[in-house]
């Protein structure tokens, strides 16, 4: 569930590689030119992303994760690190419900170098 806006309520929608549309108000902090620093993002879907975001000067202007970043499915999974453009790139740790986490470098997503703990 979204939380009330404290400091800063943005009205623009909000995508990531899930497709899933921002709900209601978030709570974001620190507005500079584009970038949301220590943002918080719910999405309807339940998804919720916290962290560094830059507003992508697409059609679509959406907000993505750029910079140090978590992403948190209600299934459980928990992917954080580094983002580029809503993707792991970069030191990161994907934490699945299973109990299984991958950790290391990551490329687009995809752990690169690192180490898989079952």
């Amino acid at each position: 569930m979204a939380q009330p806006c404290a400091e800063f309520c943005i009205n623009t929608k909000v995508r990531h590689e899930r497709g899933c549309d921002c709900n209601g108000c978030q709570l974001l902090h620190d507005f500079h030119a584009g970038i949301l620093q220590n943002g918080k993002i719910t999405l309807k879907c339940g998804d919720i992303l916290e962290g560094v975001f830059i507003l992508e000067m697409t059609p679509e202007q959406q907000y993505k994760l750029n910079g140090q970043g978590k992403m948190m499915f209600p299934n459980g999974k928990i992917v954080e690190g580094v983002f580029i453009s809503d993707k792991l790139n970069g030191q990161g740790k994907v934490i699945f419900p299973s109990g299984q986490i991958q950790e290391g470098v990551f490329v687009d997503n995809y752990l690169s170098v690192g180490k898989i703990i079952f």
